[in-house]
């Protein structure tokens, strides 16, 4: 047994177990935070595969509907025009959450 007094290890013992509860709280707290967070990058993976099967379904009717001799260089000047125009307009903006609301805004006038 230490040399400790009783009061210096009791005071121990409070501070030892306000903390561990603290940290229980603050765990639950994280694993709830955790799930939303999973949910939330479940839902928008979901989104994009969405709108990618959707893009694929176009371009595999716009493309075989177009004149074989030319078509494989059409798709690749659209691809690289298509990837020019994202990429100026994330420059644009510091948040892609912005950039997210303008096209919407600019979907809600047409």
């Amino acid at each position: 047994m230490s040399n400790r007094k009783r009061p210096e290890v009791a005071r121990e013992a409070i501070i030892w177990y306000m903390e561990q509860l603290e940290k229980r709280v603050q765990d639950a707290r994280e694993t709830l935070v955790e799930a939303r967070i999973r949910k939330m990058e479940n839902r928008m993976a979901a989104l994009i595969s969405r709108g990618n099967i959707d893009v694929g379904v176009i371009l595999e009717l716009i493309y075989g509907n177009m004149p074989a001799v030319d078509r494989d260089e059409v798709i690749k000047k659209a691809h690289k025009r298509a990837a020019k125009r994202l990429k100026s307009k994330v420059e644009e903006v510091k948040d892609i959450e912005d950039l997210f609301k303008k096209e919407l805004e600019k979907a809600a006038e047409v």
